[in-house]
């Protein structure tokens, strides 16, 4: 899956609707492009801008979509968390809205839906006929006073599948509801959604826990490889050399299975195949994943090749570990890998060596996806050197009222061989914080102590 537009509007710090493209060359306006959207697709998309500007919650409006289309298709029902723009008395009534478009196996599709303090008040999937060109409707549905009205594209779906989806509650989306249905096209769209909308990474401080637990779930979904964390380890300069399971911590019946698991996941890369095995292997258990992430043993570089455990090392490493997988899985699989500043947690250089792997097509071969912000104004220093172009940059500011704006860099005049980061950095495209350096200097004086001896040094 790729995605093409993604919308959102009233939604924490965003009021009116604000869109971002993922596609190259500004050919989004027609429903139908020569030669299929493939080739349109743009690999990497970076979000620029001040503190407290509404990056975070942009890409908090991809996780929201992502995170109720997965619980939902998993069968989990609660209701989503409503949060309007605040800022205007007037939106606090009115339902946050969500549009994104994507491709699935060569289809374009546009799904959208409003969710509101009660629960869904709208909800509308498309496609696009790629013999006219033209958009045609999957299903509209609008609801009041908790009842829908579902209406369907003739032939779509049986009578009996219908009354099915009629029974979603206000709490549930009727996309990823029809993932009930088995054997229907519905379903499996749904699904695929689901699974490759947006991979989230947790990065930054305040998502330590969440990290582990992310290598802990990983462990658990089968798909942490021994060999892959060694190698992903090793080419981020962490001075280690290789990662090992401390056999004689864990049960024989719990090492058995991961040992089956192991063969399983070396057989899918070896045919290609990554759902080879999947299934055949006993399920791991919460308490089973835990036991393997903290019985890993990291070998480190140097004569006597120390071995530390999982709570021996660095948050750095942890980190690198628990979300390395994900960056390699979508480069191998294809997908789209949403983060919040990203850089934050790693190196620049790594997070360099990440973004040319995505604008390399003989590496990115499947045309996965990376959408990550950051405050690092040396990517548009490195832009042709990183595989970018200006409209991979897109800036996020608020305007006097306080809401979110978002507008792309190529908005602007460019020239083939500006320094666009000076120019950003001289505030020709906006975006970038109002910092008051007397003011520091003013804060600081007020209360400063007298330095030794008593004289101050004007």
């Amino acid at each position: 899956m790729r995605i093409l537009f993604f919308s959102v509007k009233n939604f924490r710090s965003v009021d009116e609707t604000q869109t971002i493209d993922f596609v190259k060359g500004r050919v989004g306006g027609s429903p139908l492009v020569k030669g299929g959207w493939e080739p349109h697709v743009r690999p990497v998309t970076i979000l620029m801008g001040p503190n407290a500007a509404g990056k975070s919650n942009v890409i908090d409006a991809m996780g929201y979509v992502a995170a109720a289309m997965a619980m939902q298709v998993r069968g989990f029902i609660a209701p989503l968390p409503y949060m309007p723009f605040m800022l205007e008395e007037s939106r606090r009534q009115d339902p946050s809205e969500f549009e994104f478009d994507f491709l699935h196996e060569g289809v374009r599709y546009r799904y959208y839906f409003a969710y509101g303090a009660q629960g869904v008040e709208a909800e509308s999937l498309y496609e696009v006929n790629n013999k006219t060109g033209h958009w045609n409707k999957i299903f509209e549905r609008e609801v009041e006073d908790g009842r829908s009205n579902i209406t369907w594209r003739q032939g779509i779906l049986t009578a009996a599948d219908k009354r099915v989806l009629q029974s979603a509650t206000s709490k549930e989306l009727v996309f990823p509801f029809s993932s009930r249905l088995p054997e229907t096209q519905l379903a499996s769209l749904s699904a695929a959604v689901a699974s490759d909308f947006v991979d989230f990474i947790p990065t930054g401080e305040i998502h330590q826990n969440r990290r582990r637990q992310l290598l802990i779930q990983m462990i658990k979904d089968k798909e942490f490889r021994l060999e892959d964390a060694s190698r992903l380890l090793n080419l981020a300069d962490t001075g280690i050399i290789s990662v090992t399971l401390d056999e004689k911590k864990i049960s024989q019946k719990l090492l058995k299975k991961f040992r089956t698991i192991r063969e399983a996941l070396e057989a899918s890369i070896t045919k290609g195949d990554e759902e080879s095995g999947s299934e055949s292997t006993d399920p791991i258990t919460e308490e089973d994943a835990e036991s393997i992430a903290y019985n890993l043993v990291f070998t480190h570089q140097g004569r006597e090749k120390t071995r530390f455990t999982t709570a021996d090392e660095s948050d750095g490493t942890l980190s690198w570990l628990a979300y390395a997988p994900s960056i390699l899985r979508v480069l191998r699989t294809g997908g789209v890998l949403v983060a919040d500043e990203l850089d934050a947690s790693l190196h620049q250089r790594l997070v360099e060596v990440i973004v040319r792997a995505f604008t390399n097509p003989q590496v990115n071969v499947h045309q996965a996806q990376l959408v990550f912000s950051s405050h690092n104004t040396n990517f548009l220093e490195y832009m042709k050197e990183l595989g970018l172009e200006p409209e991979s940059f897109w800036f996020v500011e608020k305007n006097p009222e306080g809401a979110s704006q978002l507008y792309p860099l190529d908005s602007f005049e460019t020239h083939k061989n500006a320094n666009y980061e000076t120019r950003y950095r001289g505030e020709r495209y906006g975006a970038i914080p109002n910092i008051s350096e007397e003011a520091l200097v003013n804060l600081v004086q007020e209360g400063q102590r007298p330095p030794l001896g008593g004289v101050v040094h004007g």
